[in-house]
């Protein structure tokens, strides 16, 4: 079983995505900002799966290894860029 290990490993595009709240033309700029900034934490804490692990929903069990490089980036939705 998975669970009778030390090291368990997922992998895979799990479609978890930032959560920043507020008006969807102003949530690009919210996470382009704290990017630009470095400001990984504040991006952890609109964090989809961090959300659904904190309320018991996800992965209950597992810890992560820490986070420390920017999220991976996705086009404007609309543009070519």
């Amino acid at each position: 079983s998975p669970l009778e290990h030390d090291l368990c490993v997922f992998a895979g595009d799990l479609n978890y995505r930032l959560e920043p709240g507020g008006a969807k033309e102003e949530q690009n700029q919210v996470v382009r900002d704290a990017v630009a900034q470095g400001k990984w934490g504040k991006l952890l804490q609109i964090d989809q799966l961090r959300a659904q692990q904190r309320a018991g929903l996800a992965f209950q069990g597992f810890a992560e290894a820490s986070i420390d490089f920017q999220p991976t980036y996705k086009y404007d939705a609309g543009t070519s860029r």
